[in-house]
């Protein structure tokens, strides 16, 4: 057994090393004394630093944290992250844009200068350069992108409790890391983009820091970059059309071109997936490796592999993961078989989410485990109330992400789940977990998703308008 969680308190790189049978073997009591000295720390230090925290805070009436439902009503909905005004990725007001962004973190962004700015990533990459940030964006299907103020702090610590998932409990495959060990290098997999500031890239780039070498990493698309102005024009592009509004966007030349190289890869994925699969075997079959991957693309990479005749392609104790559900597609029951009998090794599931540092690992049992260092909510799904933390319930997924101490980590998703806060799980872990039976809610209600916040029925529109007048001034 570890120490008490609360020595750990405002040090979670000490955390990190902590083995996951240790850190999930604290009473709930320890567990919440823990949650809250670091929920209070996070408040205390960022209310008067973070100008949309302060707002909310205000707006809602919260002046202090006693207690873990005090910080229910200052979860932010995920519009907070694209609340600025589309013109501004549209006519390039990057300047406007790092005035609205400097209201979502702690770090003081009032001296950058990103007028001479055209793009989106030549904005990331000059507040990364010139700044404590290492900020990432989402998809953005609509064509707003979502950015999140994370830290290159952040970032040493989210890759260093990803690569602790494959702890096991009880009878679990224990893989323990010497994170710590210079000359330790595993080849790592990514059937995607090299670079990029999409989440995937980051925490690639991370964990090529931690365990890799630029010598030992494969990837689909090799030596480019994800382009968020691509995905955000795509987006815009999908939404014209829906509108019949096609003819009216205003492209420039460069990103149109850029966009064109895209489609053409897009329509040439097929022959580019077929040839990043030989590379990989050539390379690295029967060696231990790394792979982050959806389930669908697993899943593609088995039945090609079946195709073929392959079974045990990479050594057992390699580190395979996976996340997200099977994003829409229908697979047969045995998916989880066919992927671990063609790839080697088990994939390990988690629920999380790209807002969020921190994740929740699904166990042998079926169950995904929320960590101490994550502080789950639940939500009324018409109300926004905080639903109880008792029995079994069912509501809106809402966290407090411990882990980020440069911006609020509080965020409520659209996600519905079914949390056990009883606990006592049969694979040995304390504490909540969540059920594996997860759903959007625009899945559910067929329609966009209005969320309901607790507190002020208004708080967090009035908070996002508050966003809106800093820029306006910018």
């Amino acid at each position: 057994m570890s120490e008490p969680l609360c020595t750990y308190a405002g040090d979670l790189l000490a955390l990190s090393r902590v083995h996951q049978r240790d850190l999930y073997a604290h009473t709930a009591q320890d567990v919440e004394a823990y949650r809250l000295a670091e929920l209070k720390a996070r408040f205390d230090e960022l209310q008067p630093r973070v100008g949309a925290l302060r707002k909310l805070a205000q707006l809602q009436g919260v002046s202090r944290i006693d207690s873990l439902d005090d910080a229910a009503p200052l979860l932010f909905q995920h519009t907070v992250y694209k609340s600025y005004p589309m013109a501004f990725l549209e006519k390039g007001r990057f300047d406007a844009l790092t005035k609205w962004f400097g209201q979502l973190t702690a770090h003081d962004l009032s001296k950058v200068d990103a007028s001479g700015c055209k793009f989106v990533d030549e904005w990331l990459l000059l507040l990364q350069n010139t700044t404590p940030l290492k900020p990432i964006h989402t998809t953005g299907t609509s064509g707003k992108l979502s950015f999140l103020p994370r830290s290159h702090r952040d970032w040493k610590l989210q890759s260093r409790f990803t690569m602790t998932r494959w702890q096991g409990v009880g009878n679990e495959r224990d893989i323990v890391l010497d994170l710590d060990e210079p000359s330790f290098r595993i080849p790592i997999i990514q059937p995607g983009y090299r670079y990029g500031f999409y989440m995937a890239q980051r925490l690639m780039e991370e964990q090529l820091g931690l365990i890799g070498h630029d010598d030992l990493v494969e990837t689909l698309f090799k030596d480019e970059v994800l382009s968020p102005d691509v995905l955000s024009l795509s987006g815009r592009v999908a939404t014209a059309q829906a509108r019949g509004e096609l003819e009216q966007l205003v492209i420039s030349p460069e990103l149109l071109a850029r966009f064109k190289d895209n489609q053409e890869k897009q329509a040439n994925k097929q022959t580019l997936d077929a040839e990043f699969f030989d590379r990989v075997v050539m390379r690295f079959a029967g060696q231990r490796v790394l792979i982050g991957n959806t389930v669908p693309q697993l899943y593609a990479w088995a039945a090609e592999g079946k195709r073929r005749g392959i079974t045990g392609l990479f050594a057992p104790d390699s580190l395979i993961s996976s996340g997200g559900g099977l994003k829409g597609q229908t697979l047969p029951d045995d998916w989880r078989e066919q992927i671990d009998e063609v790839v080697g090794a088990p994939a390990l599931l988690a629920y999380g989410m790209s807002e969020l540092c921190s994740m929740a690992n699904m166990c042998s049992h079926g169950h995904y485990h929320v960590p101490p260092y994550l502080i789950p909510y639940l939500l009324d799904e018409n109300t926004g109330q905080r639903l109880p933390r008792r029995g079994r319930q069912t509501g809106r997924a809402a966290f407090m992400d411990l882990m980020p101490d440069s911006y609020w980590g509080g965020f409520v998703t659209g996600d519905e789940i079914t949390v056990d806060w009883d606990g006592n799980c049969p694979c040995g872990r304390k504490g909540e977990y969540i059920m594996p039976e997860i759903r959007r809610f625009t899945d559910k209600n067929g329609s966009d998703d209005k969320i309901s916040c607790a507190g002020a029925p208004d708080a967090q529109e009035k908070a996002m308008e508050y966003l809106s007048r800093i820029v306006e001034r910018a």
